[in-house]
């Protein structure tokens, strides 16, 4: 059994290799971006950044107004503690402390949006004056 199971791996590395050689030789001739490090705390980053997006972070370029799915956020704040339960114990205290934090501001800022009663049309100016002149 450990023989069909080793080609397989010796199939992984292959392929990480291939992919990791195709990806240096396709550098486009223009300035790349510097991306940063691959790690657990730029990962989670990455996470509460698109959770904030879906919290007013993002402007509809139409209307001018804030993009809000609060479904989305949850579902990201969700992917986040469920990392934090698979990871507990095996995080750094940096990364543990950050892990946190970052769960109690996505959730405050969630609960905010989430219990704020909804907008409502203002009048506009000239209507609310005449209104105003009439009585």
């Amino acid at each position: 059994m450990a023989e069909t199971q080793k080609p397989e791996e010796e199939k992984t590395q292959e392929s990480k290799q291939e992919y990791t050689q195709k990806s240096e030789q396709q550098t486009p001739e223009k300035e790349t971006i510097e991306l940063p490090p691959v790690n657990f705390i730029n990962f989670i980053s990455s996470l509460a950044s698109t959770a904030f997006m879906y919290m007013g972070g993002l402007v509809d370029p139409e209307t001018k107004k804030p993009i809000i799915e609060l479904n989305l956020a949850k579902h990201h704040i969700d992917i986040i503690e469920m990392l934090q339960q698979k990871s507990k114990g095996n995080l750094t205290a940096p990364e543990n402390n950050f892990l946190e934090n970052t769960l109690y501001n996505l959730r405050m800022s969630y609960i905010r949006l989430a219990t704020m009663p909804p907008p409502t049309e203002e009048p506009k100016t000239g209507q609310s004056e005449s209104n105003s002149q009439n009585k």
